[in-house]
């Protein structure tokens, strides 16, 4: 039966809507509608009133068949791979936007917002790819220049502490733990495809090398600990008295401008950056400026 086939193909494509991203594909209530259509044909089981029925709805239901082939190439085709493209731009531009001023990004998110958008995009979907590939480049663009710095942070932070691990005499073991971390954060930052990752991995650097810091330290100790113990001494190696670090922000310490014309502003200029430094000091702590 013609109008049972139908109606079983609005079922399969009823399915499909509850697939990850089925809320957002376009034309369910068009699906539900000619579902509707044929379940009430199907009720007329002689086949007087069928062909009544089926000529009083003749012109909805042929509407009905081109719309269901159009659902169906979209989800049978490459049209929904297209579309789940695009779906993860948008979320991925939703999740960056306060990071991403770009004109030329921003043109290509409009566009493929009114794609997206549109009751029945079929006719539209042909133009993804190369919006796709466009804001691909762009938005890679744009995320490799903001991740220089943050490298070069991270770059920073690990040659401080392999050159604190240097100063002493750890096994390999110890050093390879301390070195990983840093090493894996420079592998990550070279494939981040999301900004709020990138900027993070600057913080996760800099905590990283207030930990290793405080490990080798703590490493250094055992170690004087083990060689007294070596040479039957029974001491005990007193750790000296721990220091504070406090840490101030960039921001902190100078104002949000700032304007030099001569050699008295720069003098008044280091005499207050120097008080607030002095007030931020003392014996028990060290300070450590983060930019």
């Amino acid at each position: 039966d013609i109008l049972e086939a139908y109606a079983q193909r609005t079922e399969r494509l009823l399915d499909r809507y509850q697939e990850k991203n089925g809320s957002k594909y376009p034309d369910k209530d068009v699906v539900n509608n000619a579902q509707n259509l044929l379940q009430t044909m199907l009720q007329y089981s002689e086949p007087s009133q069928l062909f009544q029925v089926l000529d009083e709805n003749s012109d909805n239901l042929q509407v009905a068949i081109e719309d269901l082939m159009l659902v169906e190439e979209f989800f049978d085709g490459q049209q929904k791979g297209l579309f789940d493209d695009v779906i993860f731009i948008l979320d991925l531009f939703e999740d960056n936007k306060q990071h991403v001023y770009d004109t030329e990004i921003l043109s290509l998110i409009e566009q493929l917002e009114e794609i997206i958008n549109t009751e029945q995009p079929y006719s539209l979907i042909h133009k993804i790819p190369g919006l796709r590939d466009q804001f691909k480049k762009q938005f890679t663009n744009l995320l490799t220049e903001a991740c220089k710095p943050i490298q070069e942070r991270i770059e920073q932070d690990y040659e401080l502490v392999q050159e604190e691990l240097g100063k002493y005499e750890f096994g390999e073991p110890f050093i390879r733990r301390e070195k990983q971390p840093f090493e894996n954060l420079l592998e990550q930052i070279g494939v981040v495809n999301d900004f709020n990752k990138a900027y993070s991995m600057e913080t996760t650097s800099r905590n990283y090398r207030q930990q290793a810091f405080r490990r080798i330290e703590t490493e250094q100790q055992r170690l004087e600990q083990e060689k007294v113990e070596q040479k039957g001494g029974g001491g005990v190696v007193i750790p000296p008295k721990p220091i504070a670090r406090k840490q101030i922000e960039s921001r902190d310490l100078f104002d949000s401008r700032i304007v030099l014309r001569n050699q008295d502003d720069i003098q008044a200029f280091l005499e207050k950056l120097r008080t607030k430094l002095e007030n931020n000091l003392t014996d028990d702590n060290e300070i450590e400026i983060i930019w």
